[in-house]
């Protein structure tokens, strides 16, 4: 059902009064068209995948790691919906609990929102057909996280809508019996209908995954986080389910949202959080310290992040940037993948590389588009 677009002020309210954030802790089968080039992810041990996508014919590209913490040729081309005139969004993690990270995807804008999942094993088996997360065939595109909140060895899907749909999270976990709804709330504001971003990752060293959300193209840069330990009881708008108040990440001004990931880029244990300028802005990257965010408070931490730079030394792109955290070389710091639209690539940067707060050498970049493809968003995952 077609919604209204509402473009509207996400304000960082005052939620509490909080000397001390809360919880902050010291100490299926195969399918036809799954896939092409079926083999699984495997590559350097320890290191996780990368996929990106971007092309409007629900096509995703994925890459596992090589020696040097290196992506060479894509090991896999993924299409589990077909020949859709749309760009896929993905995520990976293990799903099933066989000890191998799977890929979640996500339609984006212009054909009936779907989910699926494919196994990262072979690449090629279908674990969860395509479902309609929300019901009602949303045609604006979606997000995807993933990650185990509950901690049963199988991590849950995270999905939200992207522009056109409301401020909306829905968590799902498949089981041996089937994909089951664990939550679906509303948060940031229940009026926006600039959808939202997702990220998820163990911001506050308590071993579950904190899930971060931002606003989507018409929002400020908002940026909620809330516990892990919550995400299943919330109603997405309590204060004392957050582990700190919400906060702006870049110019409150500004009304293109902001792309987001979690991971540990320094090495400190705490998970950082990556976030990218939203369309219609320059590719700016902020990596903000999660340690930092949770010991100081958010305007401090922002205000003296581990890195701001914009991606490729353009200032002047305004496609934005969107961000992904990985393990290239197996080193258990987070790597910092970012989709850069001109040209079109996908660049990583090794976390190891994050010494002061200007870019980083980048480790490399990847084009696996077959040219100067006309392309307005690069996605990574």
């Amino acid at each position: 059902m077609a919604v209204a677009r509402r473009n509207v002020l996400l304000r960082a309210e005052v939620l509490e009064d909080r000397a001390t954030p809360a919880s902050f802790n010291t100490g299926a089968g195969p399918g036809p068209g799954a896939a092409a080039g079926a083999a699984g992810t495997t590559g350097l041990p320890g290191a996780a995948p990368l996929v990106v996508s971007g092309l409007r014919d629900g096509t995703a590209f994925l890459y596992a790691s090589q020696v040097g913490g290196r992506y060479t040729t894509p090991a896999a081309v993924l299409r589990p919906f077909g020949a859709v005139a749309a760009d896929v969004r993905a995520a990976t993690a293990d799903v099933n609990a066989d000890g191998t990270p799977d890929t979640v995807l996500v339609t984006g804008p212009g054909t009936p929102l779907r989910v699926a999942v494919i196994s990262g094993r072979d690449n090629a088996t279908v674990l969860l057909a395509p479902f309609d997360p929300f019901g009602g065939d949303f045609a604006g595109g979606g997000f995807v996280a993933a990650a185990d909140f509950d901690r049963d060895g199988r991590a849950e899907l995270i999905v939200t809508p992207d522009d056109g749909g409301g401020a909306r999270v829905a968590i799902f976990s498949l089981l041996p019996a089937g994909i089951t709804r664990r939550a679906d709330y509303l948060t940031l504001d229940p009026d926006f209908r600039g959808g939202l971003r997702v990220a998820a990752g163990n911001v506050n060293l308590d071993g579950t995954p904190d899930l971060v959300v931002t606003a989507g193209f018409g929002g400020g840069p908002r940026v909620t986080v809330l516990d892990g330990r919550r995400v299943f009881t919330t109603t997405g708008s309590v204060a004392a389910d957050k582990l700190v108040n919400d906060f702006f990440v870049f110019d409150a001004g500004l009304r293109n949202g902001v792309y987001v990931a979690v991971g540990d880029v320094n090495g400190d244990g705490f998970g950082d959080l990556i976030f990218g300028a939203g369309p219609g802005g320059g590719p700016e990257v902020k990596v903000v310290s999660g340690q930092n965010l949770l010991i100081l408070g958010a305007p401090a931490a922002v205000a003296a992040p581990l890195s701001d730079f914009f991606a490729g030394g353009s200032a002047a792109d305004r496609s934005g940037v969107r961000v992904a955290a990985v393990d290239a070389d197996g080193d258990a710091r987070a790597d910092v993948a970012v989709g850069l639209a001109s040209p079109p690539r996908a660049r990583v940067y090794l976390g190891k590389s994050f010494v002061n707060a200007g870019e980083p050498a980048a480790s490399q970049d990847l084009n696996p588009f077959g040219g100067p493809a006309a392309i307005t968003n690069v996605f990574v995952g």
